[in-house]
């Protein structure tokens, strides 16, 4: 049962800058009450549902301290302290700055927390923010472009409080990637999701980095009851038991987002400006077979899938193609 949901005030029209994909770009719930959704927009702001998206209950929060320089920008990376959900994160690329910056009182006041005086001759332009499942004031940053000195080609950054202060690490590609992002796991222990450059894993916080363990990876994870890890991949569906050793899916696509509901598991397609029913499924009984998930025609995908496990609905920002829900059964 898909859905599209309108935000009022929301242009679906891209913005102009590069890459732009307009609209809606990423979803985030509050945790604790998963009525209350966030999303993150082309240039236009962080809005806020407090009904799951119903019509009616959205308004625009980004409204106070700093909200021009967090509106001017694409926030395609979006987050809420799961512990303190009026504790928000949000990246603002292309837009008056490309850091880091973080709400305390549920979106409506902003701070620039990334870069700091001592990051800022290193890097300064964040692509996205990932909070540690096991620690809610762990943060981890991957960069949208090469870092400088001994951080050179490529690094990512770290907080252990909540963005007061960080560490640089490297990261082992060339540069930076597109598409690529941090995926905790529990303190430092973390894999790098490279995108088009391969998929890696430390256990010392980026001192040292695993060989590559996949051709490629998305900043995508899903965890089933039975401990099994799934994650996005241009190749396909990877799958793990460790986050050692993954195998690859045959058939399942080129997801660009994967996540699931206890009984199943949904990947969304990475867009290739044809897709029109960028959905599949299967069953984490039979993980090995996938298949379309019937949705109405969709003429752009984006890259992520966000599950209300209280009230069993999907969301997923499709740019451009707005937001969408879907109730799992």
């Amino acid at each position: 049962m898909f859905e599209q949901i309108t935000i009022p005030g929301v242009s679906l029209q891209p913005s102009g800058a590069p890459w732009s994909a307009g609209g809606v770009l990423r979803v985030a719930l509050n945790r604790l009450d998963t009525r209350v959704v966030y999303v993150g927009t082309d240039s236009q702001g962080i809005y806020k549902s407090t009904g799951c998206g119903a019509p009616g209950t959205w308004s625009k929060v980004s409204t106070g301290r700093n909200s021009d320089v967090v509106n001017s920008g694409a926030n395609n990376s979006l987050e809420v302290d799961p512990v303190d959900p009026d504790v928000i994160y949000a990246n603002t690329m292309y837009g008056a700055s490309t850091g880091l910056f973080k709400s305390i009182n549920g979106g409506v006041d902003w701070d620039q927390i990334f870069p700091t005086p001592q990051t800022q001759p290193v890097i300064d332009w964040i692509q996205g923010v990932a909070i540690d499942p096991t620690n809610h004031l762990h943060l981890l940053l991957s960069m949208h472009s090469d870092c400088k000195g001994e951080y050179a080609p490529s690094c990512g950054a770290e907080s252990y409080d909540g963005g007061a202060t960080w560490q640089l690490f490297k990261v082992p590609t060339d540069g930076w990637n597109h598409s690529g992002g941090m995926v905790p796991l529990q303190g430092s222990t973390f894999l790098y999701a490279a995108g088009a450059a391969g998929l890696f894993r430390t256990e010392d916080g980026g001192k040292n980095w695993s060989q590559p363990l996949a051709g490629s990876a998305f900043p995508s994870i899903h965890q089933t009851a039975d401990g099994t890890y799934y994650l996005a991949s241009l190749q396909g569906v990877l799958r793990s038991t460790d986050t050692l050793n993954w195998t690859l899916v045959p058939d399942s696509g080129r997801p660009a987002a994967i996540s699931g509901d206890g009984t199943r598991l949904f990947s969304v397609w990475l867009n290739d400006f044809h897709v029109t029913q960028p959905f599949s499924s299967a069953l984490e009984s039979d993980p090995l077979k996938w298949s379309t998930l019937p949705s109405p025609s969709i003429d752009f995908s984006a890259d992520g899938l966000t599950y209300d496990p209280i009230h069993r609905v999907m969301y997923t920002p499709m740019g451009k193609g707005g937001l969408w829900r879907f109730v799992t059964r």
